[in-house]
């Protein structure tokens, strides 16, 4: 099952921290989105700006990073849970 997350519209997630705190920059803008898009049994999810693509089975267990994954990434919408975000550094 995909759910929006945050309030976003049910073709954006919010998923960044940094800037003006909580999440949005200066402008109360989300910093990052991860996209996602259904294609029948296949979950495309999409970022801009680099960052690392997580997984986590649940929202209180760590997240790990999905290495080498890039934009757009394929998650088959089968087997168990997971929550998805993208993390990168702040810039000093």
């Amino acid at each position: 099952m995909v759910r929006e997350s945050y309030g976003q519209t049910s073709a954006h997630w919010l998923i960044a921290g940094g800037g003006g705190g909580g999440g949005a920059g200066a402008d109360g803008r989300p910093n990052m989105r991860l996209n996602f898009q259904q294609q029948g049994s296949i979950l495309m999810l999409s970022w801009e700006g680099g960052g690392n693509l997580e997984s986590a089975p649940l929202l209180g267990a760590p997240f790990n990073i999905i290495i080498n994954a890039s934009s757009p990434f394929p998650v088959p919408i089968i087997g168990d849970q997971q929550f998805f975000r993208v993390s990168s550094p702040c810039p000093p």
